[in-house]
Parts: structure tokens; C-alpha cells; sequence
């Protein structure tokens, strides 16, 4: 039996619906594969401070945001030697935000990567051998970038909730069904199955 490691992004929602969509994203990808979908579960201590000067309904939730993914991201480039050897061995990669860093700059294995902003990295000299990847972008999410040499699919179902909360466009991923089939399709593709 092949395995699928799923290496998530620390992120906005931790602790609120993280484990129930991922917990969907791999029950899926197992039923539509066959493949066992193993969790690579990493955190970091570091918090957000807070603001009670400059509350507000609307900004608040953008600027946690903001700050959640520049201390991720500073968490995973500081310590991505610790974090790749720690990752599970497995047959293929599927990495959303700053999990997609850890698993684009850590195997030559086939990648799914979502909401990735990993060409943004290897243009400030990150070295990563570049395997056979697909690179998954929500129209609306404002992590996502588009990679060099890859596949790039944009899932273009742009709706009112991301124009009003860029965060839904980053967090859609784990319980899109047309993502679920597009990582299972890759697979499939390179599995023969």
C-alpha cells in the first residue's frame, strides 16, 4: 500500500476546524485512492500579540491573519532542517501554506501543494529540487502564488464570502471536492491505479 503525507499549515484556525477538514480532506483521498493518509501534525509556541488599541470587526480577523502566516512562515524557514527530518517517509506529498514549504523544499517525491506560496521562498534563494508538482491556487486566496515549471491549476469559483474574507480562499482547500479529485487523479496518475 502506497501512503500520502499531508503536511498542513499551522494558521488562522488552529484549534477551531483545522482537524475536522483535514480529517475529511484524508478520508476522501483514501477512499478515492486506496492509498493510507497519514497527518505530519507541526506547531510553533511563538503568539500573536494583542491590540485592543486598534479593534475593529474588520480589520482584526485580516490582521491576525497577516500575523499568523509571518510567524508561521518565519517558524518553518528558521527551523526547516528540524522540520523535514521530522516529516514521515511516504510515496507522495500533499502541502497547503506553510506546510507546502516543508514538503517543496524536503523530497523529489510527486507534491499536490495548496494555497502554496513556495516560488515567493525559492525567489529569496530557498534551494529545492523542483520534482513533479501541482500547484493548486484558489482565485481568490492571497497566499497562493504561482510556480515556475509546474503544473498551476486555478480554481476559479470565485464567490462573495472570499471577496469579503480573503481567509475562506486560503482555508477552502481542505473540503473542496474538486481539489480532492485533482490530488487523487495525480496519484492515480503516478500509482497506476
Amino acid at each position: 500500500m502506497h501512503t500520502i503525507c499531508v503536511v498542513h499549515g499551522v494558521g488562522f484556525f488552529r484549534g477551531l476546524v483545522k482537524e475536522t477538514r483535514i480529517k475529511y480532506f484524508c478520508d476522501q483521498l483514501t477512499a478515492r485512492t486506496g492509498a493510507d493518509c497519514i497527518v505530519y501534525s507541526w506547531d510553533h509556541t511563538g503568539k500573536i500579540p494583542t491590540d485592543p488599541e486598534r479593534d475593529s470587526w474588520f480589520f482584526k480577523p485580516i490582521r491576525s491573519f497577516v500575523q499568523e502566516v509571518i510567524t508561521d512562515y518565519s517558524y518553518v524557514l528558521k527551523n526547516l532542517t528540524k522540520l523535514v527530518a521530522e516529516m514521515p517517509v511516504a510515496d507522495m506529498y500533499v502541502g497547503h501554506s506553510a506546510g507546502s514549504v516543508i514538503v517543496g523544499s524536503s523530497t523529489l517525491r510527486p507534491q499536490v501543494l495548496m494555497g502554496s506560496p513556495l516560488q515567493l521562498v525559492l525567489n529569496l534563494g530557498l534551494k529545492a529540487t523542483i520534482p513533479d508538482i501541482i500547484n493548486i491556487m484558489h482565485y481568490r486566496d492571497p497566499i497562493a502564488a504561482p510556480m515556475n515549471g509546474v503544473d498551476n491549476i486555478v480554481l476559479d469559483h470565485p464567490r462573495i464570502f472570499p471577496l469579503i474574507d480573503p481567509i475562506i480562499g486560503h482555508m477552502s482547500y481542505w473540503n473542496n471536492d474538486e481539489v480532492i479529485e485533482i490530488a487523487a487523479d495525480f496519484y492515480k496518475e503516478h500509482f497506476r491505479i
